[in-house]
Parts: C-alpha cells; structure tokens; sequence
C-alpha cells in the first residue's frame, strides 16, 4: 500500500483549529508553513497563542479500507533571539556637583530576560560607574566641576558606553553612547577685586568717582550692580 498522507481542514473537523499552518509530506513529515514566532503567536482560534492544534490524515488508496486521523497539538517554545532595547535616554543635562546621572532601563522582548548593564567603553568610562545594577553615576571622586572640566575632550560633555546584556549564551546585546551636559551652578558669591572698602577723591562740578569691578568663579554668571540704601545698610549714608 501506498500511504498518503493530507492535513484536515477545519471545515471538515473543528478540532483542526491551525490547520493553514501547517505542511505534511511524504511518511508524516509534519511542519510549519513558515517559522512561528513565539512573541507573535498565530495559533489557536483568536490566532494569538503558542499553542497549536492539527489533525493529520492518512489513506492507503485502498477500496474498503478506512482512513484513519490523528490529532498533533504543538507547543510553540520560547527561544532567546531578541536584543535588548534601551528605554532610557542618551543623553542627560545636568548641573555640577550632581554624582547621580539617570537611571538605565532597557526592555526585551523576551519574557523571561532580565537586562543588566555594563560599561563598556567612552572616551569618559574611567570617570562612571553603575551603583547596584541600574543607576550610572559619577564616581565618588569624579563628580563634575564646570569651572575645572575633567572630561577628555576639556568641555563639559562627559562620555560614556553602556552596554545591556539578557543573559543568554551567547548574549544578546545592545549598545548606548551616553552623552552627559554639565551646566554652571550658581555656587560662588561675587566679590569685589579691590576688598569690601574703598576711598575716593572726586573734583567738584564732575560725575565720575571710580570703576569698582568684582569677579565671580562661576563662569557663566552675570554681575549685575546696585546701589545699596541705608536702610539695608547705615554705612551707606
């Protein structure tokens, strides 16, 4: 006898639910149409699950003989094959004298992964470092001052690679350029450059009396000036 083998369609048993799915050749050889995808299921009724359901037929050609049927329900496994996807940014504005950076989060979309980072590289690496398994920062001794740039380039962008790993072996990973900003911080008091006092002679019938410059460490800082009343202070009488 000759076997022939033929999938049952749904129309013809229900329980054939996944029936489109699927292939079957010559001595039962039973496969998937094409690759299923375990975070895109397909089977099932709603085709949203993993799991798949086929009747299979076979017949010899012969007359009198009866065919017979089997069910095959196929359990679609979830295989580590995607990379971690960064949800954090890549870059991050900051004031100076701040050590904590941002918080590092990425999404896999394999359900059973768990991300963890590592650094890995940027002109500025030896200057972060990952405290418990998320939050990036500077290193305690490394904390940035706008008035003293300790980053390769002299400015105040800081550079960092991060890479995020799920795990597997071999891992799947992804990798971030972090481009950390450091902005001024208004820390510093002007001062006046000549002291807190000062004497002045001036020519009747003139305006001018004297330039009273000050400074201040803060390098992006405007000095604005005004005269203070003796209200506030007696000395200005």
């Amino acid at each position: 006898a000759t076997l022939t083998y033929s999938i049952v369609t749904s129309g013809t048993d229900p329980t054939s639910v996944d029936h489109d799915l699927f292939d079957v050749a010559a001595g039962g050889v039973l496969t998937f149409v094409s690759a299923p995808d375990f975070e895109d299921p397909k089977c099932g009724a709603g085709n949203d699950a993993n799991e798949c359901v086929v009747v299979i037929k076979v017949t010899d050609g012969e007359v009198g003989t009866a065919d017979d049927t089997i069910t095959v329900t196929v359990t679609v496994q979830d295989v580590n094959d995607e990379d971690p996807v960064f949800t954090s940014s890549a870059t991050k504005t900051l004031e100076e004298n701040i050590q904590n950076v941002m918080v590092l989060t990425a999404e896999d979309d394999d359900a059973l992964d768990t991300v963890s980072f590592q650094i890995t590289g940027g002109d500025d690496r030896e200057l972060f470092e990952i405290d418990g398994a998320t939050q990036l920062r500077f290193k305690a001794n490394a904390v940035p001052n706008f008035e003293s740039s300790t980053a390769a380039g002299n400015g105040q962008e800081y550079v960092v690679v991060v890479t995020a790993s799920d795990g597997a072996d071999p891992a799947n990973t992804a990798i971030q350029t972090i481009t950390v900003t450091i902005t001024d911080a208004n820390e510093d008091a002007p001062e006046f450059t000549g002291g807190d006092t000062a004497t002045a002679n001036a020519a009747e019938n003139q305006q001018a009396v004297g330039t009273y410059g000050a400074e201040d460490d803060d390098g992006t800082a405007t000095l604005t000036y005004s005269i203070v009343t003796s209200g506030t202070d007696p000395t200005s009488v």
